[in-house]
């Protein structure tokens, strides 16, 4: 079955419908329209440059480069 629906479009729709395709699907509720995307998988960026943070108990905080704050 087809429905003709009108809707506003938002930036962020627009972004998204730049980015990439409207899947065939659509949920309705009483308040929203929701479309789901087909977007390209990300690019992960590679950094050897990785610092790790850890909250504790008897210190503030301890980086894996040696800083800690009391």
């Amino acid at each position: 079955m087809k429905i003709n629906i009108l809707f506003k479009k938002s930036k962020h729709f627009n972004k998204l419908l730049n980015d990439g395709k409207v899947k065939g699907g659509v949920r309705i509720s009483n308040r929203d329209i929701t479309f789901n995307f087909e977007l390209e998988e990300p690019k992960i960026k590679e950094s050897d440059n990785v610092l790790g943070v850890d909250i504790g108990v008897n210190d503030l905080l301890s980086c894996s480069d040696g800083f800690q704050k009391i």
